[in-house]
C-alpha cells in the first residue's frame, strides 16, 4: 500500500510547504520507501499534493509520486495496483506510440486517462486503488475509489480548505480541522461495529464511496463546512457519479445454472487467473496462510505455478484460539517455506496501544489484532502478502455469471 494526501486551501489557512510535508510524513507507515510532495498555485488557491510510497513495481526514482504527465497538464497521486496494466499499456502504445519512462502501473494509469478518458479507463482497469488526479488546464480535481472500496480515501471540507488523504490522522494537523464527533456515525458504529460509507467519525469529513468519482470544479468551489455528504455532492461545484455497480435486479435473468463439474472447472480457472494477475512485483511475495479454505486455495494454486513459496501464520498459546496446526499441515503438504510465530497474551496487550494509530476511527472487528501481528512478522521477509481480496471475489463473481 501507499499513502496519498492533498490540501487545496486559500491564503487564510496557515499551511506552509514545510508543515504540509510533516503532515504527509504521518503516512510513512503506508509508504516507507519514498516521501514526496509538490506545491502548485493558481490565482485562487494553493494546491499541495503528497505521496508516501511502498515500492512494488519499478523500484527506481522515476516511479515516485506525485507523478506528472509529459506535458505537465495532469498530476496524479495513486495508491493500489492495476493488475492488467502491462496489457493495457501495450494497447495504447499501439494507438498513440506512448514513450514510457517507467514500468510502474501509475504511469500506465495516467496515460490511459489522458488517451481514453476517465470513465473509459475505469471500466477496463482491473485492480484495487484509490487515486486523485488534478487537471491544471481545467482546474478540476478528480477523486476515485475502486469497485469495493478496498483502498481508503477520505476528504475533509472546512471554511478554508478541501483536503484528502488515505488516513484520517493526516487531517489532525491541518489548522481548523473539526475533531467534533459525528453523532450519526457514532450511532452507526455502535450498531455495526464500524463506520460505514460515506460517514467518518468526524463532522465535515467523509469517505469517498466505492466505485465512484468525485469531480470538483475548483473555479467554482467555495470553501465551507458541509453537514452531510449529500450536501457536498449537491453543491454547484461538485459532481459525483458511480462508475460501476452490481446489477442485482437482472443478475440472474435468463441465466441457466451449470452442472457441478462445469462450475468447478470454471471457478478453478477464474481463481487461477485472478491470483496470477496479482503477482506482478519487483519485491518478494508471500502468502498469509491460516489453514482455512480460502488461504489454502490461494497457496495451492501458487505452489503449482511457482517454487519456494513463502507462507506465514501465527498462533497463540491459548489453544482455544490457536489454528496454526492446520496451517502447518497445509504448508507441509504443499511444500512451502513456512514461518510460524506463536504469540502470548503479553504480545497482544502490548499491541493494543498501537491500534488507534493504525485505525484512526473506531473499528471493532477483533481480527485487527491477529492481522497486525501477522503483518509485523511477514514484513521482515516480504513486501507483499497475497490473500483473497474483495476485488478478486467481485471479478470471479462477475465473470462466472457471464458463463451461466
Amino acid at each position: 500500500m501507499c499513502g496519498i494526501s492533498g490540501c487545496i486551501h486559500n491564503n487564510k489557512l496557515n499551511l506552509s510547504k514545510e508543515n504540509f510535508n510533516l503532515l504527509n510524513n504521518r503516512l510513512i507507515n503506508r509508504g516507507p520507501d519514498n516521501q514526496q510532495i509538490v506545491e502548485l498555485k493558481n490565482q485562487k488557491f494553493n494546491i499541495k499534493l503528497g505521496h508516501t510510497r511502498l515500492s512494488i513495481q519499478d523500484l527506481s526514482m522515476n516511479a515516485n509520486q506525485p507523478m506528472f504527465s509529459q506535458d505537465k497538464r495532469f498530476v496524479i497521486v495513486f495508491n493500489g495496483e492495476i493488475y492488467n496494466h502491462f496489457e493495457l499499456r501495450n494497447k495504447i502504445t499501439e494507438l498513440n506510440n506512448v514513450q514510457w519512462k517507467t514500468r510502474c502501473d501509475t504511469e500506465t494509469l495516467l496515460n490511459l486517462i489522458i488517451n481514453l478518458g476517465m470513465i473509459n479507463t475505469l471500466k477496463i482497469i482491473e485492480g484495487m486503488f484509490a487515486f486523485v488526479l488534478y487537471d491544471k488546464l481545467n482546474n478540476n480535481l478528480y477523486l476515485i475509489r475502486d469497485r469495493a472500496g478496498e483502498k481508503p480515501l477520505y476528504i475533509s471540507c472546512e471554511k478554508n480548505f478541501f483536503a484528502f488523504s488515505s488516513d484520517l490522522k493526516f487531517f489532525f494537523g491541518i489548522p481548523g480541522f473539526d475533531k467534533s464527533i459525528n453523532q450519526i456515525a457514532l450511532n452507526k458504529y455502535l450498531k455495526l461495529n464500524y463506520v460505514p460509507n460515506p460517514y467518518t467519525i468526524f463532522n465535515n469529513t467523509f469517505k469517498i464511496p466505492p466505485a465512484s468519482v468525485l469531480e470538483v470544479d475548483l473555479d467554482k468551489y467555495i470553501f465551507k463546512s458541509f453537514n452531510s455528504f449529500n450536501d457536498l455532492i449537491n453543491s454547484e461545484s461538485v459532481d459525483h457519479k458511480k462508475w460501476w455497480w452490481l446489477d442485482t435486479k437482472n443478475i440472474f435473468k435468463n441465466k441457466k445454472l451449470l452442472d457441478y463439474k462445469k462450475s468447478k472447472e470454471i471457478t478453478h480457472n477464474l481463481l487461477k487467473n485472478s491470483i496470477q494477475s496479482q503477482l506482478i512485483s519487483d519485491v518478494p511475495l508471500g502468502v498469509f496462510l491460516s489453514g482455512g479454505i480460502d488461504s489454502s486455495i490461494v497457496t495451492s494454486i501458487l505452489s503449482k505455478n511457482f517454487s519456494n513459496i513463502r507462507t506465514y501464520t501465527i498462533g497463540f498459546e491459548d489453544k482455544e484460539y490457536d489454528e496454526s496446526i492446520y496451517a502447518k499441515k497445509i504448508a507441509k503438504y504443499l511444500g512451502t517455506i513456512h514461518t510460524e510465530h506463536i504469540f502470548n497474551k503479553n504480545d497482544i496487550i502490548d499491541l493494543i496501544p498501537a491500534l488507534s494509530e493504525t485505525f484512526s476511527e473506531p473499528f471493532a472487528d477483533s481480527s485487527q489484532i491477529p492481522t497486525m501481528l501477522l503483518s509485523n512478522i511477514t514484513s521482515k521477509n516480504v513486501t507483499v502478502a497475497d490473500i483473497i481480496d474483495i476485488y478478486m471475489l467481485i471479478n470471479i463473481g462477475n465473470t462466472y455469471l457471464d458463463f451461466q
